[in-house]
């Protein structure tokens, strides 16, 4: 039993939109957005003792605690990860219809309950806390549920919430390695943090235990493993869920030299780039259908570029500063 399954789907129906900028799409698929959204407004009740909006009975997925009696329980109001869904799915509802330009009522209801959502809160033992009250953790389970807030959500970010990605990143340290999607999940938030360290020997792990001899997953048939390896590498190589993109944010410390082609950005965006010895050479950056200006980090630093939809245009990784005209002829290797 969990009802937040449809909320989850919806995030794939977003990102689609985020990844492409096709309005179209998002006109089209609006509606279940607005379903799910619709079904969570009438779901949720108000905690008589914070005066929140929760919902009314849940579970941290795969994960059990102790209650204040000592008993092994699984329900419970709002846990961390049905906070997590909520905000992305009424935020993406909510910029969803300004987009289309509809349903201003529902907006200012969406708007309304994102500020009484329960906050995202740090246990005593200085990690993100699962569930609405600070209990004690049952000692198995899959405790990697509280992360969606991180990755694949955006609700808390490495620059803006500190305080939070650190308590994201003491969990990940707390609840040590793991097999099967839980390691495929924590290679992509190890990306989020930015631990080029941490990434490669959580891809060591991954390919050393967790690949059969046809590159499926060994031993169980997970495909949420699979293909959620190769989003993680993706994540270390390029991240674009902060409004920018993020080149090499954590490539594994074991990849020293190398080169990608065809990712792709948030906001319409294409990239290709070439490292050497951990450092980036180049990229490119390719409008496919965004706007003309996208921003660009490596490292700490930061550009705005303008490129207009249908044409490139290369960084030079040695500063960012080194802005060079794009020749149709130059190619990331």
């Amino acid at each position: 039993m969990w009802p937040m399954g449809g909320a989850w789907l919806c995030q794939d129906i977003w990102e689609h939109y985020a990844f492409s900028n096709d309005r179209s799409f998002l006109k089209e698929y609006y509606p279940i957005l607005k379903g799910a959204a619709t079904f969570l407004l009438h779901y949720l009740v108000v905690d008589s003792v914070h005066g929140w909006l929760v919902t009314p009975f849940s579970m941290s997925p795969e994960h059990g605690y102790y209650d204040s009696h000592h008993q092994l329980s699984f329900l419970s109001p709002s846990p961390t990860m049905d906070i997590a869904i909520m905000r992305e799915l009424f935020s993406h509802c909510r910029e969803a219809a300004i987009l289309l330009g509809v349903d201003k009522i529902f907006r200012d209801q969406l708007k309304i309950a994102l500020g009484r959502q329960p906050p995202y809160q740090v246990s005593k033992r200085g990690t993100l806390q699962e569930w609405i009250e600070d209990w004690e953790p049952a000692p198995s389970g899959h405790v990697v549920s509280p992360n969606f807030a991180f990755y694949p959500g955006s609700s808390i970010l490495l620059r803006r919430d500190s305080l939070l990605s650190k308590a994201v990143e003491n969990g990940m340290i707390e609840h040590g390695e793991n097999e099967g999607f839980p390691d495929a999940w924590d290679i992509a938030v190890w990306a989020r943090l930015e631990r080029p360290d941490k990434v490669a020997r959580a891809i060591r792990e991954f390919v050393a235990h967790c690949l059969a001899p046809n590159l499926h997953n060994a031993g169980e048939n997970q495909s949420d493993a699979s293909f959620g390896f190769t989003a993680a590498v993706a994540e270390s190589l390029l991240q674009s869920n902060n409004g920018e993109i993020h080149l090499l944010p954590a490539l594994s410390a074991e990849w020293k030299n190398g080169s990608v082609r065809g990712l792709r950005a948030r906001g319409g965006y294409e990239v290709s780039m070439e490292w050497k010895n951990g450092e980036l050479l180049d990229a490119v950056i390719r409008n496919i259908n965004g706007h003309s200006g996208c921003r660009v980090r490596y490292g700490s630093k930061t550009v705005l570029l303008s490129v207009r939809p249908g044409a490139s245009q290369r960084v030079e990784g040695a500063s960012l500063k080194g802005l060079v005209a794009f020749s149709p002829n130059r190619r990331a290797h």
